[in-house]
């Protein structure tokens, strides 16, 4: 009966982590994936986005994570409200964590696009 219980308890839990998942997804079949390039010759040391309707950042994307110059990472913009508008704001720096400074891009259509590069321009 322990067994039969301790299923029972760990399928519903599966099942709610799942249907969590399913809320958070747009149903319009646009894919917001985005391949967020560090095109620049500093260290992107904090990356935050969230749908231009939004006044908060959230939190930093990258966690204690960064990226260096000519690498990427992939962002996952669907939060679930149907937003392709996002912006983003990146914070880069020098190799030594010195002489931070965030660049913001407002509206970038993330259904639109699938590939967004931070160059020094």
């Amino acid at each position: 009966m322990k067994h039969f219980l301790r299923r029972a308890v760990l399928a519903t839990a599966l099942l709610a982590l799942t249907a969590g998942a399913a809320v958070a997804q747009s149903n319009d079949g646009r894919d917001r994936r985005v391949t967020i390039v560090n095109g620049s010759r500093e260290v992107m040391y904090s990356f935050f986005a969230s749908s231009s309707s939004s006044s908060d950042w959230g939190s930093d994307r990258l966690g204690n994570n960064v990226v260096q110059p000519g690498q990427s990472t992939i962002g996952d913009f669907d939060d679930g409200t149907g937003a392709c508008l996002w912006d983003f704001r990146a914070v880069f720096s020098d190799a030594n964590g010195a002489n931070q400074h965030p660049v913001e891009k407002r509206q970038i259509n993330v259904c639109q696009i699938s590939t967004y590069t931070y160059t020094d321009n």
